[in-house]
């Protein structure tokens, strides 16, 4: 780089040194420059190789300072809480020796490596929580390394519950005076390095993500609401009546086939039918089997026909209050009465008109 070249880039670094987003004061000195630029690409809990590659896998602790002074932090677990425990340090992937302090496991046990055939790779993935590093290995592979060979990171990820994940790497096997040592997978030398040939062996999600099970347990207990929704969701299904029809079979739900069982009604152009508990045609219908009713009188041509099976769950019921069941499409909830559990209580509008009854 030629004189004028090194001073214009300088000049630019210097331009840059005033950007806010990284809290420079313009025309800092080159060094204090670089020194911030640095600072604010780390994160915690940044997985990487050494300068002049080694054994060793190095990690930032669970904070670290941004080119602006701002501090950056890990992400809380799946249980809220940051690992404050997370200090900065190294694995040996030679001898499986941890330093820094932070507690690092395997299957529940310290960190140790598993033997593994001469030259076979496997992938090893890590995750956090607010006790320290968990390690899943993959199984070994033979052959020359393939990123699409292993196993996919998150199905290995997914065996360490309760964790966030931070990062995975591929490795590869050799013998270290009779036992198991790792490299990078293809590196030439028994030594960690971040790529192999320009190609990435070092996959590093900085500082976590919103992995694993601090999803999962999200997206369970959104299962949880979803499955309540269901259960006081009513089932409906519609027909339109061909003319003079009496039988109808629902395809979508069952339901209880004795006739003294009212858990379905059956509506007719927005008229409730009255259920025979006789299961004689007496009343509006009866049922016939778990997913077949049949009508007192035939259905003129055209006529809409609801068969709908009402909600099971309770929702609230809290604080003394009533119990609420949602109800179907005429406007309807069930109240469970508080001060007699046997009773339940139905409000319906009809024809604009509030009404509640026993059932």
């Amino acid at each position: 780089m030629s004189g004028g070249s090194q001073l214009e880039f300088i000049n630019k670094l210097k331009a840059l040194s005033g950007d806010s987003r990284i809290g420079y004061i313009a025309d800092e000195l080159l060094p204090s420059i670089l020194d911030k630029v640095a600072k604010h690409l780390d994160r915690p809990a940044r997985f990487y190789a050494s300068g002049t590659p080694d054994e060793f896998l190095n990690f930032t602790g669970y904070t670290t300072t941004a080119g602006d002074g701002t501090g950056k932090i890990l992400p809380p677990d799946a249980n809220n809480l940051v690992g404050t425990s997370i200090t900065a340090g190294t694995i040996s992937l030679k001898t499986g020796v941890v330093t820094g302090g932070t507690p690092v496991t395997i299957n529940g046990f310290a960190f140790s490596i598993p033997a593994t055939t001469y030259g076979y790779k496997r992938r090893m993935v890590i995750a956090q929580d607010s006790t320290g590093f968990k390690v899943k290995f993959g199984a070994e592979i033979s052959g020359p390394y393939s990123y699409s060979n292993h196993e996919d990171p998150g199905t290995l990820w997914g065996f360490l519950t309760e964790t966030t994940p931070v990062m995975f790497i591929d490795l590869e096997s050799y013998n270290n005076a009779g036992s198991t040592a790792f490299k990078t997978a293809g590196s030439v030398t028994n030594v960690i390095e971040n790529a192999v040939s320009g190609v990435p062996r070092i996959f590093d999600i900085g500082g976590g993500a919103d992995g694993n099970s601090n999803l999962q347990n999200q997206i369970d207990a959104l299962q949880v609401q979803l499955d309540a929704i269901a259960a006081n969701n009513p089932a409906q299904q519609k027909f339109t009546s061909t003319g003079g029809q009496t039988l109808f079979d629902a395809t979508l739900f069952t339901w209880n086939s004795l006739s003294t069982v009212l858990d379905i009604e059956v509506w007719i152009d927005g008229r409730r039918q009255l259920q025979d508990t006789n299961g004689l045609l007496f009343e509006g219908f009866r049922k016939n089997s778990i997913s077949q009713i049949e009508l007192a009188q035939g259905v003129i041509a055209g006529k809409e026909v609801v068969i709908w099976k009402q909600g099971t769950a309770l929702i609230g019921g809290g604080g003394g209050g009533q119990g609420l069941t949602q109800s179907n499409p005429a406007n309807k909830f069930y109240l469970l009465d508080q001060g007699d559990l046997t009773t339940i209580w139905k409000m319906e509008v009809i024809n604009g008109v509030l009404g509640i009854v026993a059932v």
